[in-house]
């Protein structure tokens, strides 16, 4: 059998590698619980940075169709007033038509913004999400270690005081 000041020093020993392995693997799982966290919230501001991309490229296709559209419909008011010698009638439905295009085409535009806005404030509550997740990381502490370290070497010694303590017996 070992002596008791062996037996502490070993019983100090594990309690420190215990302590410290807990602390380094404690450590390892926030860093990666901190990693994995970042990737998801740069990958979701990716994928909102294309729905934007998205979002622009079909509010310009339809506002470049919709500025044919108007042409074409300028063209038959050329057509039409030329056949029919033009007149108040055709200059009023062209400049209603004009007033209609520019109302779209504004509907168009304010559409494509307020997409592009929701994105924007999608993309600040995930930023803000990510950072409360990264905040609740739980992360070991040194000072908490350390005391786990102390509380062990106080048991150990607790233990050898005991055992070095001479036996009483019982009166009885």
């Amino acid at each position: 059998m070992c002596d008791p000041v062996t037996l502490t020093a070993l019983s100090v020993g594990v309690s420190t590698a215990s302590a410290g392995l807990s602390y380094f693997q404690g450590t390892s799982n926030a860093k990666t619980a901190a990693s994995n966290i970042k990737t998801a919230a740069e990958q979701q501001q990716m994928d909102l940075e294309r729905q934007n991309e998205q979002q622009r490229q079909a509010a310009a296709g339809e506002m470049n169709e919709h500025a044919q559209r108007l042409m074409k419909d300028n063209a038959l008011f050329d057509v039409v007033t030329g056949e029919y010698g033009g007149g108040n009638t055709a200059e009023r439905s062209r400049a209603v038509a004009s007033v209609q295009g520019g109302e779209q085409m504004a509907t168009l535009s304010s559409n494509a913004q307020s997409a592009l806005q929701e994105n924007s404030f999608a993309a600040s509550a995930a930023s803000t999400r990510a950072n409360a997740q990264l905040a609740s990381i739980q992360r070991p502490s040194l000072f908490g270690t350390a005391l786990q370290i102390g509380g062990g070497a106080v048991n150990a010694y607790t233990g050898y005081l005991k055992y070095k303590a001479p036996a009483v017996k019982d009166p009885s």
